[in-house]
């Protein structure tokens, strides 16, 4: 089993997390972690029937300094946006200890469809577990 001595959520909203009949929230830690967001000039599009509207072309630029304050941390759970998580993966950062709310399958609603908290996380990499712990981190 995978063992972390911490948990720092990395997103602007407290996650609650539902595992069997217990809960557990895991409130933001005050640091809030997004990609760096850089836009084209924007463009007019015109929908027939409903108007003008303005868009962009947006790429995301991963902080090469997070992964490396990731990797250097591995007993710390860092909790982060799914779209970081994505954006991780496309850098082919190979870090375990990073993962997002699964708001996908695992998802909890309340009766009137809002996401009220999640059954479990998705991870950027699952770890190759042996019997001396985590390859590659003895």
């Amino acid at each position: 089993m995978l063992k972390f001595k911490e948990v720092v959520n990395l997103t602007p909203h407290p996650i609650t997390v539902f595992v069997g009949d217990r809960q557990t929230t895991i409130p933001p830690s005050g640091k809030v972690l997004r990609a760096e967001e850089n836009d084209s000039e924007p463009f007019i599009f015109e929908v027939e029937g409903m108007g003008c509207f303005e868009g962009v072309e947006r790429k995301l630029e991963l902080n090469q300094t997070l992964v490396k304050i990731f990797a250097e941390n591995p007993d710390i759970l860092f909790i982060v946006s799914l779209p970081l998580l994505e954006l991780l993966r496309q850098h082919d950062a190979n870090l375990f200890n990073v993962a997002a709310p699964d708001t996908g399958k695992r998802v909890v609603r309340d009766s009137e469809g809002r996401i009220i908290g999640t059954k479990g996380f998705v991870f950027l990499k699952r770890p190759l577990l042996h019997s001396k712990g985590i390859k590659g981190l003895q």
